[in-house]
Formats: structure tokens, C-alpha cells, sequence
């Protein structure tokens, strides 16, 4: 049986980091992890790039907005896994697909997105975002299959929006047969842990070449 948590255990919970478990998953995955953070540095530099002049539109503000927001999505779920926390850094990923797709429906001026977005305002349907991507793809110059693989990697986190059977693998611990609470390493679920790295190295370099695109 397992021992009762203290009040202590969960002020270390809820104010500290697990610093065994990131130390785990950087011995056993140091080079995705490295890959992850060489292509999230290139979409990074190429955002920069495309910011370089003074951004007077507010259009384009809002692009960039975006843009910025599906990098950090991705860099702070990033650490969320690094500190065992599988399913909520799914969720985040999911809102990096999203993101993504608000700035290239706002990004082309020939659509009508930007100002039914503004009219809306925070009622915008954002979370149908991907599927009016995916009726532009013409107007929007974008490529069937590229965007067809990058549909696939969201739409593997719809199940990390809601309380599912899924969702509750990350309270099973399989190596002890047991329960955890809070984030934690579990070798038995590192084939899952470096596909989820895999698809984030993925998604990165898939923001480059967005970024890239829309500022051509």
C-alpha cells in the first residue's frame, strides 16, 4: 500500500518542480530533446526576421500575435512533458494548432476572417479555426498534403481536452503498479513519450515554414 500524502507533499506539489524527473527525461531523451529545441529556435529567428520592420497594420498585429502565441504553446508544453505532465501538455499543442491557423486565415486580406474576428471579438469560433484552413487551402497557397499531416499531429490531442479513459494514463504509474499525483517518469510509457517529442520537433519545424509563407 501506498503511503499517505502529507499537507507537506502537496505545498511541494503545487510551489516546486520535480527536478528528478526532468534529470530523467533529459538523460533518456537528450537528442529530441536538443532536435526540439534547434528547430523551435529556427521558427523563433524566423519570426524575428518577420517582425524586423515596424508593424503599423493592425492585421498584421494580430498575425504576429498569433504566431508568437503558437511558439510559446509549444515551448511551454514542451516543458510540461519534460516534467511528466503527458496529458496537459497535449492540451497546450492543441492550442498551438489553433493558433497556428488564426494566423493564416488573418493573414490573408482577401478573406473575410479578420473582420468577422474583429466584429466577434472574443466569441470568435476560434476552435474551428483548422477546419476553415482546410476549405482555403487554395486561397490561402497552402499544400494539400503538408497540411494533411499537420491536421493529423492536432488532431491527436482531441482527446486531451476532455476527462477520458486516455486521460487517465497519466495518473497510472505502470512501473509500480500504482498511482501518482502531480508529474512524474514512467519508463513503461517512454515509446509515448518520444513519439509526443517526435510530433513537437514536428509541429516547430512546421511553424518555420508557416512563418516563412506568410512573410514571403
Amino acid at each position: 500500500m501506498q503511503n499517505r500524502l502529507q499537507k507537506a507533499d502537496f505545498i511541494a506539489l503545487v510551489c516546486s518542480d520535480n527536478e528528478e524527473v526532468r534529470k530523467r527525461f533529459q538523460n533518456r531523451f537528450s537528442a529530441e530533446i536538443n532536435a526540439f529545441v534547434e528547430a523551435i529556435f529556427a521558427a523563433y529567428e524566423a519570426f524575428e526576421r518577420a517582425i524586423d520592420k515596424p508593424i503599423n497594420n493592425e492585421r498584421i498585429a494580430y498575425v504576429a500575435a498569433f504566431l508568437f502565441n503558437a511558439l510559446d504553446n509549444l515551448v511551454v508544453s514542451t516543458n510540461l512533458l519534460l516534467a511528466g505532465h503527458l496529458i496537459v501538455s497535449g492540451h497546450l499543442t492543441r492550442q498551438f494548432g489553433e493558433s497556428v491557423a488564426m494566423a493564416l486565415l488573418l493573414s490573408n486580406d482577401n478573406l473575410n476572417f479578420f473582420s468577422e474576428f474583429k466584429r466577434l471579438g472574443p466569441k470568435y469560433p476560434v476552435h474551428k479555426s483548422l477546419n476553415y484552413v482546410s476549405r482555403n487551402l487554395r486561397q490561402l497557397g497552402l499544400d494539400r498534403g503538408a497540411w494533411a499531416k499537420f491536421m493529423e499531429i492536432n488532431q491527436a490531442y482531441d482527446t486531451s481536452s476532455h476527462a477520458s479513459a486516455f486521460s487517465l494514463c497519466k495518473i497510472l504509474h505502470f512501473d509500480s503498479g500504482g498511482v501518482s499525483i502531480g508529474g512524474d517518469y514512467d519508463s513503461s510509457k517512454e515509446l509515448g513519450y518520444e513519439k509526443e517529442l517526435k510530433r513537437r520537433i514536428s509541429a516547430a519545424r512546421s511553424l518555420q515554414n508557416v512563418i516563412e509563407a506568410i512573410h514571403k
